[in-house]
This record gives structure tokens, sequence and C-alpha cells, in this order.
């Protein structure tokens, strides 16, 4: 399934465009302009905007394309999905870049904010948004790639998050996986959150809440409708151990038929604790092991920053080596 992002960034057109067309993350043959030639993008985008004289403001609008590794889509699917997804900005020139070096292949839509037809700007609103997302929902079944239905109340996982996530450093996972394991080792409300406690984590759970709130042992809190799948929900983990409790007592009545079809539910439970649950599990709780006794760090943000520091930052950086446009972004 496709997952649309638009991407707030003050870097300059020039700076984005060598940032996605990077020969470490794409190909000559998956970079193509729309109403415009690839190689040629910045200087056709800088000349429409000289011509209508708009210069200022708002340069470029950013939108990412992320494509599930389930899907198992060709680099070339992906690709023409994007220009496909490019023809929705009528009268605007868009360069599309197609990025492979990582497991999700997805693509980078920078459309200039000058239209070359009338000169007028781009304007960019949360319906209009949404009208993309649905257009890419369309071209998605198109080829054959799944889509996410709009009842789902599903939480999507943003980019940042992803990459977190694939270095192991994320909280959530953390705590979804010492969900799993702790409700695999109960059988009722009271005993999951006594394995909770002895993980190191706080649980706020009664009837006159509407959600299951936690505490993780570095101090984030987290409602269980924030977490990405609808069984960690405060309804669905209540029917769970409803059903283990009818289980429980059909257990105790040997020769009651559905017996053996109690136990094969129970054991397909607990093997939905994963050895990958385990192994992250034991990384959690070694290194909190480790930095019981450090001092908490107070992590200044980016965003914190007043205007000249931040001017100061980006010059100071904008030319280093290992200055990665793809983080900084999403510090905006």
């Amino acid at each position: 399934m496709a997952i649309i992002e638009a991407i707030s960034s003050k870097a300059g057109l020039k700076t984005i465009i060598n940032y996605v067309t990077q020969d470490k993350k794409t190909t000559e043959k998956l970079i193509t302009g729309k109403d415009c030639l690839a190689e040629s993008s910045l200087e056709e985008m800088l000349y429409t905007k000289n011509l209508y004289n708009k210069n200022s403001g708002r340069q470029y609008i950013h939108i990412i394309q992320s494509f599930d590794p389930k899907d198992n889509l060709s680099k070339e699917q992906v690709h023409n999905a994007g220009l496909k997804l490019a023809e929705i900005f009528n009268g605007f020139q868009v360069l599309v870049v197609t990025h492979i070096d990582k497991e999700h292949l997805h693509n980078h839509l920078i459309i200039n904010s000058v239209s070359f037809e009338n000169g007028y700007k781009i304007q960019m609103s949360k319906k209009d948004l949404q009208k993309i997302k649905d257009y890419s929902d369309e071209i998605c079944l198109a080829i054959g790639a799944s889509v996410i239905s709009k009842k789902e109340k599903t939480n999507y996982i943003n980019r940042k998050e992803y990459r977190v996530a694939e270095r192991g450093e994320s909280w959530k996972f953390k705590l979804m996986n010492a969900i799993d394991l702790s409700l695999a080792e109960s059988n009722n409300k009271q005993e999951f959150i006594k394995q909770m406690n002895k993980l190191g984590y706080q649980v706020n759970w009664t009837d006159t809440r509407k959600y299951v709130t936690y505490t993780t042992p570095e101090g984030y809190k987290c409602r269980d409708n924030k977490l990405y799948d609808e069984k960690y929900l405060k309804g669905e983990m209540e029917n769970e151990f409803n059903g283990r409790i009818k289980t429980k007592k059909s257990i105790s009545h040997p020769n009651t038929s559905t017996n053996a079809n109690t136990n094969e539910s129970r054991s397909k439970f607990t093997c939905n604790t994963t050895l990958e649950t385990l192994i992250t599990l034991s990384s959690l709780l070694e290194t909190r092991n480790q930095n019981y006794d450090r001092p908490r760090r107070t992590i200044r943000s980016f965003r914190s920053l007043s205007k000249q520091a931040k001017k100061e930052w980006m010059y100071k950086h904008r030319n280093a080596s290992n200055f990665n446009w793809d983080e900084e972004e999403e510090m905006y």
C-alpha cells in the first residue's frame, strides 16, 4: 500500500533536487520530469518563477509516495505510479524520482510552486492532500498494490519512526513487544499489569477511561490507540481475557467437546510470541539495566532554537559531507 506524505522543508530548490537525485539513492532511468526535462528541471522551474516574477515565498511542494515491500512491486512499477500521480498537478512542472536504497521503494515528487500556464502559485490544503491520497489509492489498485480502507482505524508509521525502528531504537515498538510478552504470560488484566510492571512499564487501565495508557521506563506516555495494531486496543484486550476465562472453565471439565478447540486456540496465541519479540525485549532489558543509574539528559530540539540560531546552524552545516536533508527536513 502507498502512503502519501507532504514534507515541510526550508531547503532551497537546488538543494532538494540535488538530494533526491543522488546516485546512491536512484538511477538515471528512475528520474523523470513532467512538463520539464529531468536533466534541466531546476533551470526550467527557475525560469518559470522568473517569467512571472514570483521568486519569493514557498519554492516547491515535496510529496513522498512510499510503498509496502509486501506488495512486491518492481522499481519500474513504482516509478510509473509516481509519474501517474504527478498528472494530478496540472499546469505545474514536476520532477519524479524513485529511491531504491531502502527496502520500501518510494517516490519523491518535487512540484514547482508556480504554474507555467498562468503564473498562479500552488495551493495545498488538507482537502487537497486527501485528494492526492485518494488518487494514489486508485493508482495502487490499478497495479495490484494494496490500499487501506477508509473505515480502518490504522495509525500510520511516519518516515522518521520507520528509520528509528529499523535501527532498533523505537520505544514504541519495544512497548508493543513488552505488551505481547505480558499478554502471553497473563490470564487477566491484573496479571497483565503485574507482568508489565516487572518489565519497567506503568499501566493505567481503569473502567472509567476509554483508553489504556502506558508509561515506559524512559518516561514516555502512550495510549493504546497510538500503537499500530487494533489488537492493543482496550476492548480487544478485554475480549482476549474474557475468552481465556471461558477457556479455563472449559478445561476444568475435560468431558466437554470444546476442550480440543480451546487448547488449540491457546497454543496459537502462545506461538504469536515470536523469537524476534523475545530478542528485542531482551535487548530492551539489557539497555535499561545499563542505563538505570545514568542521569537523564535534556535534549534541546532544533524546533526550539531561535530563528537566528537556526540560520547559523544551517549555514554552518549545509556544506558538510555528513549533512542529511532526509532527517533535517522533518525538524520543521
